[in-house]
């Protein structure tokens, strides 16, 4: 995952720390704006 994104390079990314994902109760509908 890490090459790709340095390969892709892409403006903006939200990563995760190991042991800190980021979980919700939202579909993914509503957080496609993000």
């Amino acid at each position: 995952p890490q090459a790709v994104a340095l390969a892709s390079r892409p403006p903006f990314m939200i990563t995760h720390s190991p042991g800190h994902m980021f979980i919700t109760d939202l579909p993914n509908s509503a957080l496609a704006a993000l």
